[in-house]
């Protein structure tokens, strides 16, 4: 019960509890004539604050993980967190430091034991260097005073060397992915250097690049292509639509010239008449065509054609009679019928 009492009064007095990220080194001590008394430890996404600085869907989600402290460090006077040494570590939280002292006193950052920073996809990791053994009188050094460690990124082989020793704190990297490696350098100097790595997680501006602006102008180009086929596909149709028409008015007039007119031939009769020039004589005579003639009125439109009559020269038999040339009369009509 009294458990239960601490427990609600830390947490009514949230500024006393220390807040620790993902990675981060918590360190604990007391003086001699003291020990640690470990009352609240909570593991998971409690609460906005510094580790957590947007909610989400898991935010107060946590575990009670009293039991492992009380284990660890609760009765004691000294309580420092601990990295792996023998494999990767990895940093999930959206900015925080790396300290040089995890390499010294326990080897976090080697070869062995690489700080893998990992931020949410689409983002990238900005990393700056506070280097408290930094030479103030060198700030001008262009070459690379002391190498303290190298920034990777193995998807793009990239190997970005950490030089120190010129500047207290100066931007240091940015990535271009969402993930970075951290392998930190023990020096041989006789004292050590100290450093801060600081990290934080950054969203991409999308910008445009050549080759979003070639793709741009490809689409460009083809839709525009695209456009002017159609474009041209409704110009070929008007103007077959035009040709047709006008080669049906072309076919009228020119019928409309071979028959534009009728003539009234005898009484009452009327009929499309076409000139016909017949030049079998010394005299050129014009005679009517009668292939649109009905039937029923050619022998009406015979009787009363004004053909001049023609005349006809024989070979040396003499002038034909009448009956003779009203024969070859009809037969110059159906010649001319047939023409």
């Amino acid at each position: 019960m009294q458990h239960w009492k601490s427990l609600k009064e830390t947490r009514a007095k949230r500024q006393e509890v220390a807040e620790v990220c993902i990675s981060e080194e918590f360190n604990a001590s007391c003086p001699t004539d003291k020990i640690i008394l470990v009352n609240l430890a909570e593991f998971g996404r409690m609460e906005v604050g510094r580790c957590i600085r947007k909610p989400d869907e898991f935010l107060g989600c946590a575990n009670d993980v009293l039991p492992l402290l009380d284990n660890l460090c609760s009765g004691r006077q000294e309580f420092e967190s601990r990295c792996n040494p023998d494999k990767p570590n990895v940093i999930s939280s959206k900015n925080g430091y790396i300290s040089s002292i995890m390499l010294h006193k326990k080897g976090c950052g080697s070869s062995k034991s690489l700080w893998i920073i990992s931020a949410s996809p689409g983002q990238t990791i900005q990393l700056d260097l506070i280097d408290f053994s930094a030479n103030q009188q060198d700030n001008n050094l262009i070459s690379c005073g002391s190498v303290y460690g190298f920034i990777i990124e193995r998807s793009l082989g990239i190997n970005h060397t950490i030089c120190g020793g010129w500047n207290r704190e100066r931007a240091l990297y940015t990535s271009k992915t969402n993930s970075v490696e951290i392998q930190l350098l023990i020096t041989n100097r006789r004292k050590e250097v100290h450093f801060l790595l600081r990290y934080s997680a950054a969203i991409v501006k999308k910008d445009v690049t050549n080759r979003d602006a070639f793709h741009i102008s490809t689409i460009v180009v083809i839709s525009a292509i695209a456009g002017g086929a159609v474009v041209l596909s409704v110009i070929a149709v008007v103007c077959g639509v035009v040709y047709i028409n006008k080669y049906r008015m072309k076919q009228e007039m020119k019928r409309a010239n071979l028959y534009k007119t009728y003539s009234t031939i005898g009484s009452n009769v009327q009929a499309y008449y076409r000139p016909v020039n017949v030049d079998q004589s010394e005299n050129n005579a014009t005679c009517w065509d009668m292939s649109l003639v009905p039937p029923n009125q050619m022998t009406l439109l015979s009787d009363k054609c004004t053909c001049p009559t023609l005349q006809m020269r024989n070979q040396g038999n003499g002038d034909k009679t009448e009956g003779e040339r009203s024969v070859e009369r009809q037969s110059l009509y159906s010649s001319i019928k047939s023409t």
